[in-house]
Formats: structure tokens, sequence, C-alpha cells
């Protein structure tokens, strides 16, 4: 097609608009609102119409032509747009026959086919809402950001697993769910470190805005931290106050990893150099600290730490011969460590290899924002993002297994050794990517469609309203339990405090042991009946108190 032959046609179309204008003028008193409506004129071309143009009537409707009631004006306008239409069919297809040979003219007049011919197909007149309802296609509106229910699953699971390890009666406890006295693991070891997992999986879900500032994350530590020495309050007197707990290490964790997280810019700092820097600051620490101490008697109740040179020598035991020990004591002082041990369960040192949970938890959660954003893809990210966790998994059961057996550094929570580390996040991420198989990302996902308005669809030559992809949702029926859970897992401040609260009225008033030996204490075969105590508390109790607070919608959020 020539540039001549373009302008002409150009210049038709022109003709043609001016034609649809004089026909719809003509009833402009009558009809304010179908004047309205109209699309406005094209940019308008001044070059001069082809031979094929000249010489066709303008079709127009004459204003004494107009039936006597409105209706008759109505069937005249439609009647004159119709013929208007026509004649643009003809005379368009015409020159898109004569463009065919060129590739970009063609498709240059049938675009301009299709827009003329939306753009002049008759209408009735219509009100103003109608008219500003349909004057451009509506895009679907984006969805609130959805919560990853996997993740409430997981940290509800959690919540009610530290208080199930937190209920059993200590004498007569099932044997798992007891804390080694020193080195060692067991299945209530894995709780704590989980929770800080999920935390960390929180940060970058909640921090992709941008809006948390400094302050913010400083603000909710010192809640946090606050919280947890209030709940220390009724376990201990002034003398004997213990200033360590499960709420204050979260509160610092979290604000050394959120603050890192937003301070540091590049993905690679903060994946791999920040935490091998705690890592090298604790393996430091571990070794200098232990000179003060080494070949001396700390404590006269306890036998002395041997000497560098003492094949009995080890830097991670006996407990009160270790850095920790020696870290806590001096800024706490026995007498406000957990029940008076020469070191703290959550104590300082530990607190370093603490945060690198959390910056695990952070690198799962970064990989896991497509989840709460629109995906308009087929989910298929979603079965990769889960092998991908699985084999995340088993790298962290492999680097646990190096400093096992290579580097000789034992299992050991108390002082939270990185083949505890390890450990912990290959039970972490491997439970919470099966939840996430289960409940987010397995065959039960499917992508869902928006139906908008076929005419508007069919006006802009779009494709088919089924064909359109909305974001993706999770159809999948959640597994028996699962629902209960994601409730707890919205609310687990509060149920920990109600526990802990709990924990404190029965034993003030002395019902404790009573009630466990009246319902349980029977049972005398393992540690069942401590086991059974537990879980009638997290199940009977805690759990149905979870359901309801999510029922009224009723959160505690800092």
């Amino acid at each position: 097609m020539s540039l001549s032959d373009s302008d002409s046609f150009q210049s038709a179309v022109e003709v043609l608009e001016v034609e649809e204008d004089e026909a719809s003028s003509a009833d402009a008193a009558s009809f304010e609102t179908a004047k309205t409506s109209r699309r406005p004129k094209s940019v308008s071309f001044t070059a001069e119409a082809p031979a094929f143009f000249r010489g066709r009537k303008t079709v127009a409707v004459a204003p004494g032509a107009r039936g006597e009631s409105e209706e008759d004006g109505v069937e005249s306008q439609d009647e004159s747009r119709e013929q208007t239409a026509a004649n643009i069919d003809s005379l368009l297809s015409n020159a898109i026959a004569d463009s065919d040979d060129s590739l970009d003219g063609g498709a240059v007049a049938r675009n301009t086919l299709a827009n003329t011919r939306a753009n002049s197909s008759p209408s009735r007149p219509v009100s103003r809402l109608q008219q500003r309802s349909h004057s451009q296609v509506r895009p679907p509106l984006a969805p609130a950001a959805p919560r990853l229910k996997s993740l409430d699953i997981f940290r509800g699971a959690t919540i009610l697993g530290m208080i199930v390890a937190n209920y059993q009666i200590e004498s007569v406890a099932w044997p798992i769910l007891l804390h080694p006295p020193w080195i060692g693991l067991s299945l209530a070891d894995l709780v704590f470190p989980s929770f800080l997992f999920i935390m960390g999986v929180a940060i970058p879900i909640s921090m992709k805005s941008g809006k948390k500032s400094y302050q913010s994350i400083l603000k909710r530590s010192l809640k946090l931290i606050a919280i947890g020495l209030l709940l220390n309050i009724p376990f201990s007197t002034i003398a004997t106050f213990r200033f360590a707990g499960v709420l204050q290490r979260i509160g610092i964790v979290f604000w050394i990893v959120a603050s890192a997280y937003k301070a540091i810019p590049s993905p690679n700092l903060f994946n791999f150099v920040f935490p091998s820097f705690l890592l090298g600051v604790w393996g430091l620490l571990t070794r200098v600290l232990v000179v003060p101490i080494a070949n001396s008697s700390p404590f006269p109740d306890l036998p002395p730490c041997p000497a560098f040179h003492d094949p009995a020598f080890s830097y991670y035991e006996p407990p009160h011969c270790t850095a920790e020990s020696y870290l806590d004591v001096s800024l706490f002082g026995r007498n406000h460590t957990y029940q008076n041990l020469p070191f703290d369960n959550e104590g300082t040192l530990s607190t370093l290899t603490s945060c690198i949970t959390a910056i695990a938890g952070v690198v799962v959660g970064t990989s896991l924002q497509r989840a709460v954003q629109n995906d308009y893809s087929d989910g298929s990210w979603r079965m990769r993002l889960c092998f991908r966790l699985g084999m995340q998994s088993f790298g962290c059961l492999a680097v646990s297994g190096f400093f096992v057996i290579c580097l000789g550094v034992p299992i050991c929570k108390n002082l939270w050794t990185p083949s505890f580390v390890g450990v912990c996040l290959f039970f972490s991420i491997g439970v919470f990517g099966w939840m996430f198989w289960v409940v987010d990302g397995g065959s039960g996902t499917r992508r869902s469609v928006v139906v908008t308005d076929a005419e508007q669809s069919s006006l802009l030559g779009g494709t088919s309203s089924e064909n359109v992809l909305a974001p993706h949702s999770s159809n999948a029926k959640v597994p028996l339990g699962f629902e209960t859970l994601a409730s707890c897992g919205r609310n687990p401040l509060a149920l920990y405090i109600f526990s802990e609260v709990l924990v404190f009225a029965l034993s003030a008033m002395e019902w404790c042991i009573p009630l466990f030996e009246f319902l349980f204490g029977w049972i005398q075969w393992g540690g069942l009946g401590s086991l059974l105590w537990s879980l009638l508390w997290a199940l009977v109790v805690i759990a149905p108190f979870g359901v309801y607070l999510d029922s009224i919608k009723w959160y505690w959020r800092m």
C-alpha cells in the first residue's frame, strides 16, 4: 500500500465520520444523551478523497422526517446508523482488498475497519450512568492480597506443639518431648527454631510494601521484649528475676534480621555474607571467651574446667565451661538465669546463630512473595518451588552433618550450634514445603477466570472471557484439622500468652498436679499420661480458643 493510497484511505474514513456526525446532529435537540455517548472524532486528514468515494449519497435524516413520537425518532436514527455502517463495511472492504499486497497496509486497514465498526454500531440513547459504565472496558479489580494459608497452618502447628511441650509433667513426661540436659536432640527442641523460621518467612511478605520503617521494627521488637519480661514476673522474685526468655529472643532476632533485610540492598549480601558474618562472630567468641575460665573453677558448686592441653577439654562442654555460660553469667548473674543454671536456655551468644535460622526463613519467604501477589501463570512454578524447598531441606541436613563429622560441632540447642541450626532447618523447611504443596501448590490449585462484559470484549476485538486469566487461587480441599491450625496460626501471640497465664493460674491454685493425677495419673506406661494431659490442654482448651478468636476476627498484632 503506497503512501498516497494510505492518505486517500484515511481521508475516506474522515468523510464517513463527517457523514455520521451530520446524521447524528439532526436529532441533537431530542437526544442529547445519545450525542454525548458518541466517541470523539479521530484526527482529520486533508488529502483528497479517492475516486471510488465520489458520487456517494450522504445518508442523513432530515429534521422533518422524524416521527411524531419519540420511538419513531429513535427508529429513524437507528436506520440511518445501520445504513452508515453498511456503507463503511462495503467501502473499507474494498480498501482492504486493494491493500492486501502490502502486509503493513493490510493490517492497518483491517484494524481501522474493526475500530470503525465498533464506533459506528447502532445504539439507543443511554443515560449518563450507563454512559460512564460502558465508556471503556473496565479491567478486573485486583483482589486483596491473599494470606498464605500454609504459613498460617505451620505457625498454628508450631504454637500448639510449643504448648504440648511446655505442659508436660516433667517427672513422668513423654521422653521425646523432654529437652536433653545439654547435647542431644528431641522433638521438643524443634519447636522454637520452627517459630523463628516462620517469623523469617513472614518478614519479606510483610515488608514488601516498603512502608515499615526502622522505628516501627524497633517498636515491635521492644513490645515483644516487654511482654516477655512481664510473663517472667509471676515465676520469679526481684532477686531471681529472669531477663531472658522466648519472646525476648524473638524480639531481638526480629529486630536484627528485619533491620538487616531493610538495610542490605543486595540479596547475595543478605543471604550469604550476613549469615556468614554472624557465624564467624559466634565461632570466634566461642573460642575466645573460654580462655578466662579454662583450668579454673568459676562455680564453687561445680567441677573445675579442664585446661586447654587436657584431653577432656572441649569448647562445647561441660555447660559451665563454655563461652555461653561465661557471657550469660557475666551479663545477668547466675541468680537471673533459668532455674539458676550456669547458663540460660535463651542466652546471649546463641542469639547470633538464632538469627541464621530466621535468615533462612527470609530466603524462603522471598521466593514465596509471588504466592501472595497476582499470579497469572498456570501455577507450575509452585511445583518447582516445592521441589526446590525439598532440595534446600536436604542441603541443610548435609551442612549439619558436615559440622558434626568434619568439625566436631555437636548438636546442642542451648548453644544453638550450627549443626543444630542445620537439623532444625531440615525439619522446618521440609514440613513447610510439604504443607505448601498440600494447601497452596498441589494439584488442587487451578487458574481462575474473570468474566468480563462480553459486548465490551467484542468491541475491542479481544479474546473471549474464558481465556482471561485472573490471579492464581488455591481451590484444594484442606485436610481435616488444617483449618483449626490455620485459625491458631493467625493468633500465635495471643495463644502463647493465654497458655502461659493459664499455667500460672493452675500453679498458683495448686490444681495442676492434683488434676493430672485425677485424669491421667493412673496411666503409667512410658509417659503416655503426660502426653494425653498436654494434648488435652492444647486441643481441647487452647485450639478452640484460637478458633473462637478467628471466628470473631480478633487478632493480637504488634
